[in-house]
């Protein structure tokens, strides 16, 4: 393999990495558990760096993966919203129910 052929192999690997992490996070949150992104958003950080420097002439072989790691960002912003209205909603109904068990112990 030549050089060029190489760093777009490396590179495709360094996206389907980041892929998989997505897919993880998005997996853990569905489970209904706390996932900490900052070092995902260290990985995406360095392969940016990496490709932002890169010499790569043709970003077609890449491509593909790139628009499937938007893909998985995109659904994984997705269930960061439906986790977060599904928490509101719950901290709403423990508010209220706090706000009763209060009125009702001072009154009671």
């Amino acid at each position: 393999m030549n050089e060029p052929m190489n760093m777009t192999h490396e590179y495709a690997c360094d996206i389907g990495r980041l892929t998989d992490l997505v897919l993880a996070a998005r997996a853990i949150l569905a489970d209904g558990r706390i996932v900490d992104l900052s070092g995902l958003a260290q990985e995406v950080s360095a392969v940016a760096d990496k490709l932002r420097v890169s010499r790569i002439d043709d970003s077609r072989p890449i491509k593909p993966a790139l628009l499937s790691l938007v893909e998985e960002f995109d659904r994984l912003r997705d269930e960061i919203c439906r986790q977060h209205v599904v928490l509101s909603h719950e901290l709403k109904k423990l508010g209220v129910r706090h706000g009763a068990t209060m009125a009702y112990g001072r009154h009671g």
